[in-house]
């Protein structure tokens, strides 16, 4: 996986900052109409369409993930909206979770019984196939003050369909990794 992009790097160093909700650009809301006919032009608009939904969905999956640690409700709710399928569901471990309801409540009862949890995203990473309509994006996060003692290294793969020109996240998977110990002798 690789560092997000360099308009991004303050996010490494400010987890806590809030991201702006912002229209999602045309590139991600209708197909490019550009009117070029030359094949180097249109390989060129492709490839820039390409990264550009691929920082979209980054963006949006880390605001998903953020709006989760700092327990902005309403965020998640106006992001949901907007993004996520009617079809949902996600797993956490092996627990399977059925729907976006049933996976909001389960977050927001997590927080709220663990004040001391934390967590950051670390880097994004989006695969993005346009013509089939898929896309992957893996996001590694620290968590940290659950248990107390333990610092862990998650990762969430969220699966995004692009249905009727918009893109809706369908499937969230979320994996703890090792936990390394607040002694110094772990990473």
């Amino acid at each position: 996986m690789s560092s997000p992009r360099a308009s991004s790097s303050l996010d490494i160093l400010l987890p806590e900052r809030t991201y702006a909700l912002q229209t999602a650009p045309a590139s991600i809301a209708s197909p490019s109409t550009s009117p070029s006919c030359s094949p180097a032009s249109s390989s060129t608009t492709e490839a820039e369409q390409k990264e550009t939904v691929k920082q979209e969905l980054e963006r949006i999956s880390s605001a998903f993930e953020n709006a989760i640690q700092n327990g902005q409700w309403v965020a998640l709710e106006h992001l949901s909206a907007k993004y996520i399928s009617p079809a949902f569901h996600a797993r956490f471990d092996n627990a399977l979770i059925s729907s976006w309801t049933d996976y909001v409540t389960l977050v927001s009862l997590w927080t709220k019984n663990n004040p001391g949890w934390q967590k950051s995203v670390l880097s994004t990473e989006a695969d993005v196939d346009e013509e089939n309509g898929q896309a992957t994006v893996y996001i590694l996060m620290k968590v940290t003050g659950w248990p107390v003692q333990f610092d862990r290294m998650v990762v969430s793969v969220l699966k995004w369909k692009k249905l009727r020109r918009r893109w809706v996240c369908c499937e969230n998977t979320t994996m703890r990794g090792v936990d390394t110990f607040r002694t110094g002798a772990g990473v």
